[in-house]
């Protein structure tokens, strides 16, 4: 465009035009005598507002505007498509989620809500984060604990294989669990990065796989055997840690940041786990080597993808136990999208505007209910 455009508010004459082309005099008759409405009624989204609201009875300000646009919007019958018949919230619950979401937006004074957004520090409770990572240690414990076991056991023992791992698991996911969940949505991978990496932690796995080794087949032997082995460990877990991340700026769909991170966990995790497989198989057969090698790869990816993954599916477990979302959070949104309370552009959800997403933060439980009756909240005062 070669100028500049615009945008003037909807003047008093276009106004009553619009609502006279709806048949609703009455409501021009009531937004003249009320400057505060009139000032609303100049922006389109609040003149569409007034007009799919108004019943007969007075509005008199925004607060009852937007309880009457709401209240009509959760009982209209072309906006219920989302679920299927008997499985979809009720307006109640559809309000809460809406509040808890809006309160949230607001503490973090963000207008935009991103699925993969959702942080532990969403749970808000200190003894629910805490909850929360103590579950991801376990998890990440117990998988680790499995997996070496399996893998391993034939050469340090089962018992000892999980409760190496077990140990190393924990250590781990009780650390990750402090930290914010970071979707790995596009990898890139350094070879010095990796080589420096899968040196020097193949040389510390190594020492301490060659020390138990040769505790049963002696000294000499067990120490070149797991420094042998540690290198090629060292090399395989490199290439996983050579890799970095940045986020998806566009997002075309909703959760699409963990989908994509689940996803490259798995690709990049039996890529890795096939190298340290065939690694493995010099040193313990093939079969053996190949099982081991893809369940080791597949739970070193944890820190590549998969890991992110597996706590933003605990948290959601936490925030739908808590009676704060619903565990199918994509379609519930898009239900509200339906009811004209959020809009969705890919991936990103926000309010249709600001003040309505201050109207529902400040809601009460209380209001919720009453509103979702069809009773008047204008009375029932905010704490």
């Amino acid at each position: 465009m070669n100028g500049a455009v615009y945008l003037q508010s909807i003047g008093s004459q276009q106004i009553q035009q619009y609502l006279k082309d709806l048949g609703q005099k009455q409501l021009w008759s009531d937004i003249q005598t009320n400057p505060e409405l009139l000032k609303l009624a100049k922006s389109p989204l609040f003149l569409t507002m007034l007009a799919v609201a108004y019943q007969g009875q007075p509005i008199q300000d925004i607060e009852s505007l937007f309880n009457a646009y709401i209240h009509k919007q959760l009982y209209n019958p072309n906006y219920k498509g989302t679920y299927q018949p008997g499985e979809k919230h009720s307006a109640e619950k559809t309000l809460h989620y809406l509040g808890w979401l809006a309160n949230q937006l607001q503490e973090r004074k963000e207008t935009e809500f991103l699925i993969e957004t959702l942080q532990p520090d969403w749970l808000e409770a200190k003894q629910r984060i805490k909850n929360y990572k103590l579950t991801v240690g376990l998890a990440i414990g117990l998988m680790n604990g499995l997996t070496v076991g399996i893998a391993f056991g034939r050469v340090v023992g089962l018992g000892f294989g999980i409760t190496f791992g077990l140990g190393i698991g924990l250590f781990f996911g009780l650390n990750a669990g402090l930290s914010d969940i970071q979707p790995k949505e596009q990898l890139k991978w350094s070879f010095r990065r990796s080589l420096i990496f899968g040196l020097g932690f193949g040389l510390f796995f190594g020492l301490i796989l060659g020390l138990i080794v040769g505790l049963n087949s002696g000294l000499s032997s067990g120490l070149s055997s797991g420094l042998a082995f540690g290198l090629f460990f060292g090399l395989s877990s490199g290439l996983s840690n050579g890799l970095s991340s940045k986020a998806i700026e566009q997002k075309r769909i909703p959760n699409q940041g963990i989908k994509k991170s689940l996803w490259n966990g798995l690709i990049f995790g039996l890529s890795n786990g096939l190298f340290f497989g065939l690694s493995s198989g010099l040193f313990f057969g093939l079969s053996s080597g190949l099982v081991g090698g893809m369940l080791i790869g597949l739970i070193g990816r944890l820190g590549g993808g998969l890991f992110d993954a597996i706590q933003h599916f605990i948290l959601r477990l936490f925030l739908t136990k808590n009676g704060d979302t619903p565990w199918n959070y994509a379609q519930f949104l898009e239900h509200a999208a339906r009811h004209r309370f959020i809009q969705r552009t890919g991936g990103r959800y926000r309010f249709v505007h600001d003040l309505l997403r201050q109207h529902f933060a400040e809601m009460t439980p209380q209001q919720q209910a009453i509103l979702a009756q069809g009773g008047d909240v204008t009375n029932q005062a905010n704490p």
